[in-house]
Parts: C-alpha cells; sequence; structure tokens
C-alpha cells in the first residue's frame, strides 16, 4: 500500500513550485526588495538563474546550520544576482520566501 502526501505536504510542495515560477518570484522581487523596485519582472528576471526550462528560478538547498551548529529550515531559497554590477559574488541576494496555509497565525509571521 502507498502513502499518498497529506493536505499539508501536497500544499507546501505546491507552493514551492509555484513562488519559483520566474514570472511570480520577479513580481515580488520588483515589488519588495530595494535594488530591483520598480524594474519589471522581465529586467528583474535577467538577474535569475534560470532552470533548463527557463521557467523557474534555481532554488538553493534550504537546510542551514545556525554558528551553534543546530539546523535549521527555511521554505524556499533562491540568489539574485546584484543589479548594480550583475555578479553573483561577493554580493549575493538571499531571498527566502515563506508560505503559510492559515491566513491569522496565533503568532507575528516575523516570529517564525
Amino acid at each position: 500500500m502507498s502513502e499518498t502526501p497529506g493536505k499539508s505536504a501536497v500544499d507546501d510542495f505546491e507552493f514551492k513550485v509555484s513562488i519559483s515560477d520566474a514570472d511570480i518570484l520577479a513580481e515580488i522581487v520588483s515589488d519588495v526588495v530595494g535594488d530591483f523596485k520598480g524594474m519589471g519582472k522581465d529586467r528583474v528576471k535577467e538577474y535569475m538563474d534560470l532552470d533548463e526550462t527557463g521557467r523557474h528560478v534555481v532554488m538553493l538547498e534550504t537546510e542551514r546550520r545556525a554558528s551553534g551548529g543546530a539546523k535549521f529550515w527555511l521554505d524556499s531559497l533562491f540568489v539574485l544576482r546584484n543589479p548594480r554590477t550583475g555578479k553573483k559574488c561577493p554580493y549575493r541576494l538571499i531571498v527566502s520566501i515563506e508560505g503559510q496555509g492559515k491566513r491569522n497565525l496565533h503568532y507575528p509571521l516575523k516570529n517564525r
């Protein structure tokens, strides 16, 4: 008997696929991130690493370690090149976007 993932796992997967869509992420970045503000999605996409289809932004490994060695996980993680220089290094903008299934949380989202 095969197990079917729960609704929460399916919703999480669908969010990750949606947020990695280059058009969607570029819209968010151009609205929120200062260096990209007002650029428009097509221009922002020039600073993204896209997959072989050109449709999705390459996601980075979301498991990280704190300085004390404890593990933590980000929801979705992307790297964009600096729009001033076009280079990935040494400057990197790391975009971590958190998806929530509930509209009204019992705690501030920034505490997540």
